[in-house]
Parts: C-alpha cells; sequence; structure tokens
C-alpha cells in the first residue's frame, strides 16, 4: 500500500467519525472530613459556616465548614450509585495497549519514543483502528504501520 493511499484511507476514516463530547457535565467534589470521612458527591449549596453535599448515593448531608480538612474537584462518573474514576488511558497500559477498545467516535493521539506518532479511532464502541508512521529525519523512507484492535 503507498503512503499516499494510506494517508488517503486513514483520512476517509477520520473524517466519517462523529467526534463526541462528554455529556455528563456534573461537576463532582471530593470532601475529607478532619476525622479522615471521606466523600463524593455534589455542592448543592454552601455558604461561610456549612456546605449542603449531596452524596453519591442520593443523600443530602450538612457539613459543617470548620470539619472539612480537604476539598477538591474530583474526576469521576457515577452510575447506578458506584463511584468510577476517570482513566484518560483505559486502553494503553504503560508501554504497551489493553484490550480495551475505544467508544466509537473517540479519538486518541499518542507519539512514541519520539520518531512514532500513533493516532487511534474508535470505528464503533467493539472497533479500534490505530495506524502510524515514523517521522525519522533524513530517510526517505518511513514506516507506516496499522494495528485493529
Amino acid at each position: 500500500m503507498s503512503k499516499l493511499t494510506f494517508l488517503i484511507l486513514f483520512l476517509i476514516i477520520l473524517s466519517q467519525l462523529e467526534l463526541n463530547a462528554q455529556t455528563d457535565t456534573t461537576q463532582y467534589s471530593f470532601i475529607k472530613l478532619i476525622d479522615g470521612t471521606e466523600f463524593y458527591g455534589t455542592v448543592e449549596s454552601e455558604n461561610d459556616s456549612l456546605i449542603v453535599f449531596k452524596l453519591s448515593s442520593g443523600i443530602s448531608i450538612e457539613i459543617p465548614a470548620n470539619k472539612i480538612k480537604e476539598r477538591r474537584s474530583a474526576q469521576i462518573s457515577i452510575k447506578e450509585g458506584k463511584i468510577f474514576r476517570e482513566d484518560k488511558f483505559d486502553s494503553r497500559l504503560f508501554f504497551s495497549p489493553t484490550a480495551k477498545t475505544l467508544k466509537s467516535g473517540q479519538v486518541k493521539i499518542s507519539i512514541y519514543e519520539l520518531f512514532f506518532p500513533f493516532f487511534t479511532v474508535g470505528v464503533t464502541d467493539y472497533f479500534t483502528l490505530s495506524g502510524g508512521f515514523s517521522i525519522f529525519p533524513g530517510l526517505i523512507d518511513q514506516i507506516f504501520y496499522i494495528a485493529p484492535k
């Protein structure tokens, strides 16, 4: 397959995908009390002395502000009352891919060892197509590769 054919095929596949934005816009928070108790949920209301906090289970609690040791934004999603921490790299391990595919429309771009850019596209929820090429300076013939998953 010539370089031009590969590039055209890749651009056609990429143009057919619908890039999906994250649909859940809920801002979750993490609160740790001075006694070590930890909560994940959303802030319903607050003032200088009290925070009304809705837990992931749906229960609202009132927390005195002077009892809070730590408060920060949490990168989580809550499904059926269970907390899932967001993992932006769940389809890759430290140096190799996993069997997990990207969701339909997701696109990831990465680069390995400075000379191997890699593009990954979720074609469907169960099929991912990856590919890339080498960019060694001074070489006329570069390496092209694909990796369907």
